[in-house]
């Protein structure tokens, strides 16, 4: 029986995800994690934005799941093609985002309207929050 070493996928820098969007012509189309701990979650949301033409992927560098081969795995490979950025600060992120003319919509259960009254055809940028806490607060007035 042989065993193939995942190896981890080389990261992609922001400025890259925006300038993707820009060559494709399309409306950016972000996912933000915001401390997501769980490899499987992360790989299964990364191989879930692949499904459906995001752009690219931002995670935190600190205090959450990173690309590991149990992540690359749970994607089903979705890692290799996913544009994936660490961030230092995702609420400064948020709002370069926002400079570059970004709608942020942050998945909260406490909110007041449903994800699908969001006008996809502008650039947005999804934040889905960690598995017990949500999004942070910071994050969320952002």
């Amino acid at each position: 029986m042989s065993r193939y070493l995942l190896t981890r996928p080389a990261l992609a820098d922001l400025e890259e995800i925006l300038e993707q969007a820009r060559r494709r012509h399309e409306q950016g189309f972000l996912l933000v994690l915001d401390e997501i701990e769980d490899p499987q979650n992360l790989g299964a949301l990364v191989r879930t934005a692949e499904c459906v033409g995001v752009h690219g992927v931002i995670i935190p560098r600190h205090h959450a799941a990173t690309v590991t081969s149990a992540v690359v795995k749970a994607s089903a490979g979705a890692t290799e093609h996913m544009l994936i950025a660490e961030v230092t600060n995702i609420a400064q992120t948020l709002k370069h985002l926002k400079d570059e003319g970004y709608w942020v919509v942050g998945l909260d259960g406490a909110g007041d309207r449903p994800y699908t009254a969001v006008d996809m055809e502008l650039p947005v940028a999804l934040v889905v929050g960690n598995e017990g806490r949500g999004i942070r607060r910071l994050v969320k007035e952002r």
